[in-house]
Order: structure tokens, then C-alpha cells, then sequence
């Protein structure tokens, strides 16, 4: 508990105090008496009161007159007021300064001024250092005659004070939290609860979608587990049908005879081309020239010797000798022009026949090429769509041949116009040639060559069919190698095959092998595969729990608070405890009530009602109904065991009591005498120091009184001096 002593306060400017008077708090029971010089010595309207009101005002910024702050200035000063406060709290000095116009507050303690963010923040920490609120303060500590009794108060009034008199209007303070904190939990409970029906429900819809997910599952295993046994059914089929299976032989000594036979047709191809065109062609070109050659020469002989003997005969018959011979000079060139013909004609000769040896060939290997079912060259039996190309080289053997007609035609045209030129030219040599002997030399000349020049065709003609008929059989030869290359091919296109046969038995055994692998891990994976909504239901089912577990607890503290609200009630524990605290407070009351010889006994119960009894009668009396002395009397001793019962259990016990003019109306002498008794007691047996505010002069000389201040009121100011 805290000692706060008042050791001095110091007034400046506040209410009808001006310059700054002082009053120092003596020990004892100190009489404060007024005169107010301004209205002929009359006691009121001097001042004293406003002792008391600075005091009230240092220490909680108002006072119990309930008179605005900025009225509390001094109506001459008009600013300015200010009030210091000077008190021991547990042997440590703490004062107070506060002040109006212009208002502020500020508290030094042990000589160091305290800093505060303002005005609040200063009062709430005064009223932490002397633990003590204005309500308490004005009815136990600062008692005046202006405040409503006790007991003219309403039940509600005497609960507050009661409450905060004896530090249990926490009790409802709690009540109120509870009230609060139990809709909160109602609040938590129901949201809890449709938490916990909405988890439910989630609960129910995973552990359906668990079941559908644990027979899709089990489904997938015994899915698993019969591709697994076909595979391995399908592994067994092909290991036996591969165990049977012949290795096939290589077809590498055949691809081997094949480049063999491929280069062979290749060379011999070669050597077709060159005879075909080096010796047929050239014997063709000898052939054909030695021919013409021969023919031609046979011509002249034949046509000549008729032309000579008609010639001759008309020369002689016409006598034209001398013209004959200058044609005859110019022989040489009709000579020359007539060879040179000859020559273009036998080149154009031979084409024919060149081409139509190519032809007989073209045709032989076209004829081979359609009606059979296999290459003439290579052997190779066609397919449909090798056949149907087949078709398109015969259009291209066709075409051949058709260009080399072309060419035989073109020739024959160039022959026809050769032998026109040449015969034009023959018929001028023959009019050069005049000299008849010497045209029956020429012709004997011709005559005795024909025969070897028909030798000589005969061996070209001979020579040209030998080295056809070597290009022939070597055309043979490549048939046969094609036969045989065809063959060869079709070996080893059946190897081949059962390479293949045998390499795709092989890869199934592989491909069984792996789909085994693939299936078993498939079954493996399956078997291991678990609902995905197991997490989810765990999770629930935590979160149900926990729903659970909070609604539980929440039905605890709920029935906690409900038995707490029964404890809290008007009726309940709060009304239990007061009714203990007013037991007290009626005793000390009625104690104190024989002190002053009231006539009457009081008790208040739990509810705050009084119940006053009149001792003489023994009946119950109102209190309204009681004369004002003895109101008075019951209201000193209410106040009196106010001060006792707060004293007794309170924060903080202060050392002087105050009394503003509690004495001075129906209250008689012996009635005040008996009052400074109880006053001087309790200072006496408890350190307590009294000031007593009051108008009754017989007070001043009464033994009791340790201490006199006169407060007097000049010119509107007040000013305290002792006596």
C-alpha cells in the first residue's frame, strides 16, 4: 500500500486567489474558517473552499464542483492560474503543477522534471502513482457537503461506488468480457461447426472418390497381370517358332558370282559395242563402197562400149572431128566431178546398210524383250510393274528404228539427186571423151578389173558377216549369263527372304521379350499405385479432428464461461462478495453510528437497499423520514467507514482527510464535538491528519482543534493567514 502525505500546495491566479499563497499541511486536525471583508466579515464567499478544489484540480484536472477548467482562473488575472502540489509518496517528493489558461500539467519527482507526450498520458500516470480514481478520492478522501448522501443515491450509483470503493468493479468488468468473449466463442463454435460439416462432407466425397479410384486399381492390376500373361504366352510361341527356324546359308559367294558375272557381260557388252562399231560398221562402209564401186564400174564398161560404138558412128557419119576433141580436152574435170559423186553416192549407200543391220539387231533383241518373261541380257524375270517398263523400252526400241528409216529415206533422197548430178556429168565427159581408142582403152582397163573388185566385195561382204556373226554369238554369250544371273538373283533374293524370316523371327522373340519387361514393370507400377485422394482424406480427416478437438473445446469454455456467467451475476459470486464487504461496512457504519449517539442502526445488503432501525422502537424507518441531524449523523458515519474500509484494503492510504462544511448544517454542538473525537483518534492511532472546512465559530475553540487557518477575502482576492 502507497503513504502519500501532502506536505505543501502553493495557489497562484486560481479562482479567488491571486498572487501565489501558500498553505503548508500541518499535523493534526486543522480548522479552516473564512471572512469575506467584502461583505461585512460574512464566512461565505471568503475562500476556504478552494483549498480543497486546488488540491482536487492537481491531481485530476477537475474539481468536485463540477466548474469548467477555464472558469477556475481568477476572474481579475484572467490567465494564468496555476496550481503546485507538493506530496511524499513511500518517502520520495512528487509534485504536481497544473495550470489554465493556459492548461498543462507537470510533475517533478525527487527534483527531476518527468517528460510526457501530453496532458492524458501525465494523468493517467498521477493516477497510477496514488492508485487512486477521482469517485474514490471525492467520497473517501476529499468529503464535502455539496455531494449527494450516500444513501439518497440509486442502487446503481451505490453499486459503482461500492464497487469502486472496494476495488470489485472488475467483477463486472469481467462480466462484460465474458459476455463478449462468450458470443465470440458462440460465433467460433457455429463457424467451427460448419467448418467441420464442410469437411465432413469433402471427407465423404474423397473417400467415395478413393473407393472408385481403389477399383480402378485393383481393375488396372488384373489388366496388367493379363497383358502380362499374354506376353509371356506370346514369348513362348515365339522362342519355339525362332527354335525351329534353319539359319540361312550366305549369299555372299553368290553376290560374289554375281559382280563376277556382271562384269563379265559388262566386257563382253564392250566388245559387242566395239565390233559392232568398228568392224561391222567398217566392212559395212568397205563393203558397201567396193560394191558401188563395182557396180558402177560395170555400168561404165556396159554404157560406155554401146556409147563409144554410137559415138563413133556418128562422128564418122558427121565428120565433126574437131569439135570432139576440144570437148575431149576438158575430160579430166567431168572426170574429177563424176568421182567425186560416185564417192557422196557410195557414202550414202552404206548408211542404208549400216542401218539396217542395226535394225535386224533392234528388232532380234525387241522380239527377245516382248515375248519372254525375263531380260535377254540379265535373266531377270519381271514383275507387273517391270513388265509394263518392258513396254516402255520396246517404245523405245520402236522409236529407234524408226529414227534410223528416217535416215535410210534421207539417204535413198540424197542418192537420187547424186545420180541425177552424176548423170549430167557423164553426159558432158562423154562428149569430152573423143578420142574413141582411148575410150576402148579405158573401158579394156575396166573390164580387166571388175573381176578383182568383185573379189574384193565378195571378201568385205564375208569379213563384215564374220564379225556379225562374232557380235552374235557374243550377244549369246550374255544371254547365257543372264540366264544365269538371273538365276543367281533370284537365290539370292530367296536368302534374302529367309534372312529376313529368320531376323523378323529373331526381333519378335526380342519385341516379346521387351513387351514382358514393359508388362511387368506396367503390373509392378499398378500393384504399387495408390489413391491419389489418401492425402486428401488424411488431410480431413486432421482437419475433422481438429474441427473436433476445437468443438470440444469450445464446448468446455463455453460451459466454463456459462458457470462463470452464474458466478458473475447480479446474484452469483459478486453479489456473495459484496454482501461480505457491506457486512463489514454495516459494522463499521453502526460503530461509528453509536459514536455520534445516532438514535437509529443501519445495514445495506448485497442489492445496495438500507435497512435503517430505530433503536428505541425497533422498527424500520425511511431515511427520508429521519430529521436532518439524524441524516447527518448516518451520513458522517457512512463516510467515516468509507474511509475505514478503504483504508483497510486500498492502494494507497493517505495521510490527511478532508472535510468541506460537513458540520455546519443540522448537526448539533455535541453531535460536532463527538465527530473531532473520532477525528483526533484516528489521528492519534493512525497518523492521520484532518482538515476541516467550517462556518461554526464555537469549532474553533473546541480542544481538539491542533491547527487555525483564516482564509479572507479583500478587494475580491483571498489570502491565507493563521491565527
Amino acid at each position: 500500500m502507497k503513504n502519500i502525505v501532502f506536505k505543501k500546495i502553493a495557489i497562484t491566479n486560481f479562482l479567488s486567489f491571486g498572487k501565489t499563497q501558500e498553505y503548508v499541511f500541518n499535523d493534526g486536525i486543522t480548522l479552516i474558517s473564512g471572512i469575506n471583508k467584502d461583505r461585512g466579515d460574512d464566512p461565505n464567499g471568503a475562500g476556504k473552499t478552494t483549498v480543497n478544489l486546488a488540491i482536487s484540480f492537481a491531481l485530476f484536472g477537475k474539481t468536485y464542483k463540477d466548474i469548467s477548467v477555464s472558469s477556475l482562473v481568477n476572474r481579475i488575472a484572467k490567465k494564468n492560474g496555476v496550481v503546485q502540489l507538493d506530496m511524499e509518496i513511500d518517502g520520495h517528493l512528487f509534485s504536481i503543477i497544473r495550470g489554465c489558461k493556459p492548461s498543462f500539467v507537470k510533475i517533478i519527482e525527487d527534483g527531476k522534471e518527468k517528460q510526457f507526450a501530453g496532458i492524458k498520458p501525465t494523468d493517467e500516470y498521477i493516477a497510477a502513482k496514488i492508485g487512486t480514481d477521482y469517485l474514490t478520492f471525492k467520497n473517501t478522501v476529499m468529503m464535502s457537503s455539496l455531494g449527494e448522501p450516500f444513501l439518497q443515491q440509486n442502487a446503481e450509483n451505490k453499486r459503482k461506488f461500492i464497487e469502486s470503493l472496494f476495488n470489485i468493479e472488475f467483477i463486472r468488468g469481467m462480466a462484460a468480457i465474458l459476455k463478449e468473449e462468450n458470443a465470440q466463442k458462440l460465433q467460433e463454435f457455429r463457424e467451427n461447426g460448419l467448418q467441420l460439416d464442410s469437411a465432413r462432407s469433402s471427407l465423404e466425397r474423397f473417400q467415395k472418390m478413393r473407393d472408385d479410384e481403389i477399383r480402378n486399381i485393383e481393375q488396372g492390376i488384373k489388366d496388367r497381370e493379363e497383358q502380362y500373361n499374354q506376353s509371356v504366352a506370346d514369348l513362348g510361341e515365339a522362342e519355339k517358332e525362332f527354335s525351329l527356324a534353319k539359319v540361312p546359308e550366305s549369299a555372299d559367294k553368290l553376290n560374289d558370282e554375281l559382280s563376277g558375272i556382271d562384269k563379265e557381260i559388262s566386257d563382253i557388252n564392250k566388245e559387242c559395242e566395239r565390233l559392232r562399231k568398228e568392224d561391222c560398221a567398217f566392212y559395212a562402209q568397205k563393203y558397201t563402197s567396193a560394191e558401188h564401186q563395182y557396180s558402177e564400174s560395170k555400168k561404165f564398161v556396159d554404157e560406155t562400149t554401146a556409147w563409144i560404138e554410137k559415138v563413133e558412128a556418128g562422128l564418122k557419119e558427121r565428120g565433126f572431128r574437131e569439135d570432139f576433141w576440144t570437148i575431149y580436152g576438158k575430160r579430166e574435170v567431168y572426170e574429177d566431178s563424176i568421182s567425186e559423186i560416185g564417192r557422196k553416192i557410195s557414202d550414202a549407200k552404206a548408211v542404208p546398210i549400216a542401218n539396217n543391220t542395226v535394225i535386224r539387231n533392234l528388232e532380234s533383241q525387241k522380239h527377245e524383250l516382248l515375248s519372254g518373261d525375263k531380260c535377254p541380257t540379265c535373266g531377270h524375270v519381271f514383275t507387273e510393274e517391270e513388265k509394263s517398263d518392258t513396254a516402255l523400252k520396246a517404245k523405245h526400241f520402236d522409236d529407234k528404228v524408226a529414227e534410223l528409216l528416217r535416215q535410210n529415206e534421207a539417204a535413198k533422197s540424197e542418192i537420187e539427186s547424186l545420180e541425177a548430178e552424176r548423170t549430167d556429168a557423164e553426159r558432158y565427159l562423154k562428149v569430152a571423151n573423143a578420142g574413141v581408142t582411148k575410150q576402148v582403152d579405158r573401158v579394156s582397163d575396166v573390164k580387166s578389173k571388175l573381176d578383182s573388185m568383185k573379189a574384193e566385195c565378195d571378201e568385205l561382204r564375208q569379213k563384215f558377216d564374220d564379225a556379225h556373226e562374232a557380235e552374235h554369238k557374243l550377244s549369246a554369250n550374255i544371254a547365257e549369263l543372264s540366264v544365269r544371273r538371273g538365276e543367281i538373283s533370284n537365290r539370292i533374293y530367296q536368302i534374302e527372304n529367309e534372312i529376313s524370316n529368320y531376323n523378323a523371327k529373331k526381333q519378335r522373340v526380342e519385341r516379346c521379350k521387351s513387351r514382358v519387361e514393359d508388362c511387368l514393370s506396367a503390373l509392378d507400377a499398378a500393384k504399387k499405385k495408390t489413391p491419389t485422394s489418401t492425402s486428401f482424406i488424411k488431410e480431413y480427416e486432421d482437419k475433422i479432428a481438429n474441427f473436433e478437438k476445437v468443438a470440444h473445446e469450445i464446448e468446455y469454455t463455453l460451459e466454463v464461461y456459462s458457470l462463470a456467467k452464474r458466478v458473475l451475476a447480479d446474484d452469483g459470486y459478486r453479489a456473495e462478495l459484496v454482501g461480505r464487504i457491506v457486512a463489514a461496512l454495516n459494522a463499521k457504519a453502526n460503530e461509528y453510528l453509536a459514536k455520534l449517539d445516532a438514535p437509529v442502526t443501519i445495514s445495506i445488503d448485497k442489492y445496495f437497499s438500507d435497512n435503517i432501525v430505530d433503536i428505541g422502537t425497533g422498527e424500520v424507518v425511511e431515511y427520508n423520514s429521519l430529521s436532518g441531524g439524524e441524516q447527518r449523523r448516518i451520513d458522517l458515519a457512512m463516510l467515516l467507514a468509507f474511509m475505514d474500509i478503504r483504508s483497510m484494503q486500498g492502494d494507497a492510504k493517505f495521510g490527511t482527510l478532508f472535510f468541506d462544511e460537513i458540520l455546519d448544517s443540522a448537526l448539533s454542538g455535541n453531535a460536532c464535538c463527538r465527530f473531532l473525537e473520532i477525528l483526533k483518534s484516528k489521528h492519534d492511532e493512525e497518523g492521520i491528519d484532518s482538515v476541516v472546512i467550517s462556518h461554526r465559530k464555537e469549532l474553533s475553540e473546541n480542544d481538539n482543534i491542533d491547527n487555525r487557518v483564516m482564509v479572507v477575502k479583500l478587494g475580491g482576492v483571498s489570502s491565507i493567514s493563521s491565527w
